[in-house]
């Protein structure tokens, strides 16, 4: 009876042993486990980053200091001014970062910084208006520049044949030419606005001004002295007689035939869609202006805006003092 009591006691001791060592190795797995868990998720955070730098599309000015560097590391990116450009900031998703060219900080993960440059208050003159390459922008004016070789558009171009528009001599006899070619391949284009004076742009911008505001009328109209249409070597388009300016042009049969075969005859669209960062204007697909033939095809093939082109050829300007030109 006593043996019994003692196997079933020393059974029980050892079943305690048995369950106190198992319960043991599981915690012990479960630590290892966790370990390991951790450590995986350690070894998978980046211990590298890369920090590109962006330039506004205006640009105005250079950047260095980008690149690769390891977290946890402090890195330098500097911005370099163009002449007549300040320097805006450096901005991340639209933020601001710092406004100082020289910027030192510790990232904490990977980014696209972009450095703004705005474009200094300065005026110039165009010395010589005649030249149809000359740059023409909301910092170059034409002053009160006339063409002297201005000839009287045929009313057939005209949307409007009751009214009477102007192009200088050269520019008249391609759009006809381009007219004429285009008619053959059951295209009509319609004249809607030619050469303008300073007086008309001015009232022109007046009413946009009070119509729209001053902000929205400085990206849909020039100030008078910068439009391109006091060159006399611009156009603006439409589709059928009596049409308005409407960026819907782009998609019709005479927006598209331009686009493709304008610059053929010398005429080139000086403000593309996605470009107003660089041309000051919206989108205008109605908006050609007469460069000459070889040269309109040398910046077809350069895929630069027109006043990009423009200002990589030499331009005879005289710098003003800040002006307002609608005074």
């Amino acid at each position: 009876m006593k043996k019994g009591r003692l196997y079933i006691f020393i059974s029980i001791v050892v079943i305690l042993i048995s369950f106190n060592l198992l319960n043991n190795i599981l915690n012990a797995r479960s630590e290892d486990l966790s370990t390991g868990s951790e450590n995986l998720i350690e070894d998978n955070t980046p211990k590298e980053l890369q920090i590109r730098l962006l330039v506004s599309e205006n640009e105005g000015g250079s950047v260095f200091g980008g690149g690769t560097i390891k977290k946890g590391n402090e890195i330098l990116i500097e911005a370099k001014v163009e002449e007549n450009y300040i320097f805006d900031g450096w901005y991340l998703n639209g933020e601001l970062l710092s406004s100082e060219p020289k910027y030192k900080f510790t990232p904490e993960k990977s980014m696209e910084i972009q450095a703004k440059f705005i474009l200094k208050d300065i005026q110039y003159l165009a010395v010589d208006p005649d030249n149809i390459l000359t740059l023409v922008t909301k910092n170059v004016s034409l002053g009160n520049y006339r063409p002297s070789d201005l000839v009287e558009l045929p009313k057939y171009l005209l949307s409007r044949p009751q009214w009477r528009y102007y192009l200088r001599k050269e520019a008249a006899y391609y759009l006809e030419k381009m007219w004429e070619d285009a008619k053959e391949q059951g295209i009509t284009l319609y004249v809607a606005s030619a050469f303008r004076d300073y007086e008309t742009q001015k009232q022109i911008y007046n009413n946009h001004v009070l119509k729209y505001g001053e902000e929205m009328a400085n990206r849909v109209s020039a100030k008078p002295g910068t439009s391109e249409h006091q060159l006399g070597t611009t156009v603006d388009f439409v589709d059928r007689p009596e049409g308005t300016l409407s960026q819907s042009f782009a998609n019709t049969p005479a927006g598209k035939w331009l686009m493709e075969n304008a610059y053929k005859y010398g005429f080139v669209l000086s403000y593309p869609e996605g470009k107003e960062s660089i041309t000051g204007y919206i989108f205008e697909p109605w908006h050609y202006r007469y460069i000459g033939v070889d040269k309109a095809k040398a910046w077809k093939e350069s895929g630069l805006t027109l006043n990009q082109f423009l200002k990589e050829l030499p331009q005879n300007l005289i710098k003003l003092e800040a002006t307002n030109t609608n005074n």
